[in-house]
């Protein structure tokens, strides 16, 4: 595993132009993310955070979002989700790409579920799927019930105002059909009372869908853009079980094994909300 310097970066930026900053950021976070697949969260991160701190006059907008997204996975894998979801909370603040709002829930939500919730909400606001749209408030609504601690949902006036925007945006521009092929039918009539205050204690139905995985970081693990189809994974498994096996860190090979075995065999990963996302994929304003 080689390293990255920081005196690279100033090179970069001060002596050889924007062009040659640009490749130098882009070669930094590959490095970041190979420091993440071999479980080196610390380097990850530090990598991170000199590009963060030498790249504001040179990194585009996608590198300083990528590396920020690099850093909260790094702190959330290190154990310091509280950190990890300060670093993605900032990262949120305009106009977020949508895939950083479905990472910030995921790592709030063991220690502050309510914001993970209010993410969920933002994200089934934008996403134009009504699938994506369910399943995210699915998720939302039961963190949303974590964090109140008792039964239920409570009122609908007190739901984080995202959750509350996105729960009326599916009352509206979902018909009872959509939800019906969706394997909710009768939550519509539901869901209007809720969001009107009447019938109370009915909530709508609209219960979460678990879904288990041996690592929220699959793809991370393996060293691939989120997403990426199972003969790449089997490749990329092959490359790191032989890292693994030469340095002595055998013991390792179950967590990968995992995910390889998540790749081949779980959900698709289109509208997964368990799974971390690299590349965040931000189109260039």
């Amino acid at each position: 595993m080689s390293h990255f310097h920081h005196d690279a970066f100033e090179a970069s930026t001060v002596r050889r132009g924007t062009a040659t900053a640009a490749a130098c950021w882009d070669t930094a976070i590959a490095e970041a993310r190979k420091f993440l697949a071999a479980r080196e969260a610390k380097a990850a991160a530090a990598v991170a955070r000199a590009v963060l701190e030498h790249g504001a006059a040179t990194a585009t907008r996608t590198t300083v979002l990528e590396c920020r997204n690099i850093l909260g996975c790094a702190l959330w894998l290190d154990g310091d989700g509280v950190r990890a979801a300060e670093v993605l909370d900032a990262a949120l603040a305009d106009g977020p790409p949508l895939p950083l709002l479905l990472n910030h829930a995921l790592v709030a939500a063991g220690h502050d579920p309510a914001a993970a919730a209010s993410s969920l909400g933002r994200y089934a606001l934008d996403t134009a799927d009504p699938g994506e749209r369910i399943a995210a408030l699915q998720r939302g609504l039961a963190l949303w019930r974590q964090s109140r601690g008792q039964e239920g949902l409570g009122p609908a006036s007190a739901l984080p105002r995202t959750l509350f925007a996105a729960l009326r945006t599916l009352a509206i521009s979902t018909s009872r059909a959509q939800l019906a092929s969706l394997g909710l039918t009768g939550a519509h009539g539901e869901l209007m009372a809720y969001l009107h205050g009447r019938e109370a204690g009915r909530e709508p139905a609209l219960a979460a869908v678990q879904v288990y995985a041996p690592s929220a970081c699959v793809w991370v693990l393996l060293g691939l853009d989120y997403g990426t189809g199972a003969p790449a994974a089997r490749r990329a498994f092959a490359r790191h079980a032989r890292r693994l096996r030469e340095g002595g860190r055998s013991g390792e090979l179950a967590d990968l094994t995992g995910a390889l075995y998540e790749v081949e065999h779980g959900p698709p990963p289109g509208p997964r909300l368990d799974q971390y996302r690299i590349p965040l994929s931000v189109t260039e304003e």
